[in-house]
C-alpha cells in the first residue's frame, strides 16, 4: 500500500510538472528543460519502484539542470519529509552530489553533520552555502554559533554584524555579539578587544547603534 501511494503521488506530481514544463518552454525554450524533465520524471519512477537512492539522485540531476523550477524542489523535499529519509545523511550526500548547489539539502545535511558531532563537516556546508549565497542571513548566523563554540571571537563576532546587517534590527545578532565580547572580557583578552573596537569603532558594544551600510566591508573575505 505504501508503494501503491508512492506510486500514485509520483503519477500525479508528474502531470503537474510537466504541464509546469511544457508551459516554460513555450514562453523560454531554455535548453536543458527537456532533460531536466527526463531525468526528474526518471527519478520519481525509480522511487515508486524502491530504488531510494537511485531515484533521490535523479530527481536531484533534474534539479540541477533547472534549478529554479520550484515545483522539483518541493517535490524532492516533500518525499523526504513524508519518509524517514530526511535523517538519513548518506541519502542527502547522494543529493548534493547530484545538485552541489541545492542548498535546501545542505541546510539538512549540515544540521544532521552537526547532531552526530561531524562539525568541520558541517562548516564546509556552512561556509559553500555562505559563498553561494551571500545575500542570505541563516549561513552567517550558523558560522557565528559555530565559532562563538570554537573560541573564535573576532570571527563570531563578524559573522554575526554581516547577519544583522543582512536583516536589519535583529537583537539575536546583538545578543551573540554581547556574548562574545563577554568572554573575551572574562578571558582577559584585551588586545583582541582594542583591536576590534579600532575596526569596527563602538559599533559592537552593546546597546549602541549600528549603521547596517558601514558593515559591508564586514562581508568580504570572511571565512
Amino acid at each position: 500500500m505504501i508503494r501503491l501511494g508512492i506510486l500514485l503521488t509520483a503519477l500525479l506530481i508528474m502531470l503537474f510538472v510537466g504541464n509546469s514544463i511544457a508551459s516554460a518552454q513555450q514562453k523560454n525554450n531554455v535548453p536543458g528543460f527537456a532533460a531536466g524533465k527526463r531525468y526528474f520524471t526518471q527519478g520519481t519512477l525509480l522511487l515508486a519502484n524502491g530504488d531510494i537512492t537511485g531515484g533521490f539522485r535523479m530527481m536531484a540531476v533534474g534539479i540541477n539542470l533547472e534549478p529554479d523550477n520550484p515545483h522539483y524542489q518541493s517535490y524532492l523535499l516533500t518525499m523526504l519529509d513524508r519518509t524517514r529519509y530526511n535523517s538519513d545523511a548518506r541519502l542527502l550526500e547522494v543529493v548534493l552530489q547530484a545538485a552541489p548547489r541545492f542548498i535546501p539539502a545542505m541546510d539538512r545535511l549540515a544540521r544532521l553533520y552537526e547532531g552526530d558531532s561531524r562539525l568541520d563537516d558541517a562548516l564546509r556546508l556552512y561556509r559553500s552555502w555562505r559563498d553561494m549565497r551571500p545575500d542570505q542571513a541563516e549561513p552567517y548566523a550558523r558560522l557565528g554559533e559555530y565559532y562563538l563554540v570554537r573560541k573564535q571571537y573576532r570571527l563570531a563576532v563578524q559573522h554575526f554584524m554581516a547577519h544583522r546587517r543582512i536583516i536589519g534590527e535583529s537583537d539575536y545578532a546583538l545578543r551573540r555579539i554581547a556574548d562574545a565580547y563577554d568572554q573575551l572580557e572574562r578571558g582577559g583578552q584585551h588586545v583582541l578587544l582594542a583591536q576590534l573596537d579600532q575596526q569596527l569603532g563602538d559599533m559592537l558594544r552593546p546597546g549602541s547603534r549600528i549603521d547596517p551600510a558601514s558593515m559591508a566591508h564586514l562581508v568580504a573575505g570572511v571565512k
